[in-house]
């Protein structure tokens, strides 16, 4: 999910001094970073001013001003810098504009247009849940899984992490909250989700005290079946190493033909909490249009949040509530649009949260991958000679497929040590494409 805001940052530029005709002229600046018109007092900001042959870099103090003295000319002045929240996201600044130092700007005040944009650090990489075909015709669709991935330089603790899925679970299938082709609660700031939701388990529940997950890095996350499905599936993915499960019997989520016992090696301080409501005993994860967003959420407040009837909601009837997840709460979220039902196909998640779908053909071992940020990649040092190219794994030879525009193949970069920044526009028409072979299949 990207919410991108556009705004004008000013940068002051106050000249002083000049020497005499003879002598090389330099001119001392004082640059003020600002948004909107206002100035923004962010410490340790490093501004570069570039002539196309030479950079001088300047560093902001605590009122974010910083001053710069350099030869008569025009110079570039730019500046990119993270600001991380505590909530697993960030706004990135970034900005630049030409200013010219010399005698007859004295005085002259410059400003730096910046846009600023809203993003999570924690994102969806991919979603495998359109299940395998064996004995030539027959499908196996209980081995789903997703993989979170941390897309920052900056670690992060999953503690309040919880996942859902926006209701219904097929975007093709008739929808009551649909009224003169709008979704009923699109303005009303929240997101409807069905059966149930999961979370990271807390101490008091037998968990851990903090799920740190380090930059760069991600986990895998057993939806069904934390076990070796390719035992009995050839063509299917082997779960026995998922970091974490979804696997909670005693919350009401008790079909062991879904969540069979995880294999040994995964602890139970790794099962994941179920928050159940209405009358399911397995969560309803879908094989063709397996939306999914995550949102922040401490257990307290997720127990609280399904106990209260004033934030459950029965368009579906008392036997089929609903919870109203508040969309402040939402990091990232992805919608897939089954190539069986397209002409169908009705938006469930908000725009601000996902624009639009990637088509998703189940039953192939296909999954959902996002795609490369080529741009963010290659600015981390070091990563270029990393880097593995030719990517092959996409479908774009089969009917509805897709693949990676960037090229990159980055799964085979990770494992020669690269960092990857995969790309989030908030629509994952744009953000991810359907991957021939899921990355756990043997």
């Amino acid at each position: 999910m990207k919410k991108i805001l556009t705004a004008l940052a000013a940068v002051a530029i106050l000249f002083t001094g000049c020497e005499s005709d003879d002598e090389i002229k330099t001119q001392t600046a004082g640059i003020q970073l600002s948004v909107d018109g206002s100035a923004l007092a962010e410490e340790g900001v490093t501004i570069t001013l570039s002539d196309g042959t030479t950079s001088i870099e300047v560093v902001t103090d605590a009122n974010g001003l910083a001053e710069v003295t350099a030869v008569s000319g025009v110079y570039t002045a730019s500046a990119s810098f993270k600001v991380y929240n505590d909530d697993n996201t960030y706004e990135i600044y970034n900005g630049s504009t030409t200013v010219e130092l010399s005698s007859l700007t004295n005085s002259t005040t410059f400003k730096l247009p910046l846009s600023v944009a809203s993003t999570s650090t924690l994102i969806i990489k991919e979603i495998y849940a359109g299940g395998c075909t064996y004995n030539t015709s027959d499908h196996y669709i209980k081995d789903k899984y997703m993989v979170l991935y941390n897309n920052s330089d900056q670690s992060i603790d999953l503690k309040d992490i919880c996942f859902g899925f926006p209701y219904p679970p097929n975007n093709w299938a008739s929808n009551k909250y649909y009224s003169n082709g709008t979704m009923s609660y699109f303005s009303e700031g929240w997101t409807p989700q069905g059966w149930g939701f999961w979370g990271f388990r807390s101490e008091a529940d037998g968990g851990l005290a903090s799920y740190e997950l380090p930059a760069y890095s991600q986990v895998v996350i057993a939806v069904f079946g934390a076990i070796d499905h390719t035992v009995t599936y050839a063509n299917s993915v082997d779960l026995s190493g998922a970091d974490y499960a979804m696997y909670d019997l005693e919350c009401g989520f008790s079909n062991t033909g879904y969540y069979p016992a995880p294999d040994e090696s995964i602890p139970s301080t790794h099962y994941l909490k179920g928050y159940k409501f209405g009358i399911s005993n397995a969560w309803a994860c879908s094989y063709g249009t397996p939306g999914f967003f995550i949102f922040n959420m401490s257990a307290d407040d997720a127990k609280a949040l399904i106990a209260d009837t004033e934030n459950m909601d029965y368009t579906n009837g008392e036997k089929l509530p609903s919870v109203k997840i508040p969309n402040e709460l939402i990091l990232d979220g992805s919608e897939q649009g089954y190539t069986g039902g397209l002409a169908n196909t009705k938006a469930r998640l908000y725009s601000s949260i996902d624009a639009s779908y990637v088509k998703h053909t189940p039953f192939q071992s296909h999954s959902l991958y996002r795609n490369v940020d080529v741009e963010a990649t290659l600015a981390i040092e070091g990563n270029e000679d990393l880097l593995v190219y030719n990517y092959t794994g996409g479908t774009e030879d089969e009917e509805y497929g897709s693949t990676d525009p960037s090229g990159i193949d980055a799964e085979a970069s990770i494992a020669n040590g690269a960092k990857i920044v995969f790309q989030d526009t908030n629509n994952s028409e744009n953000d991810f494409h359907q991957r021939a072979k899921a990355t756990l299949c043997k």
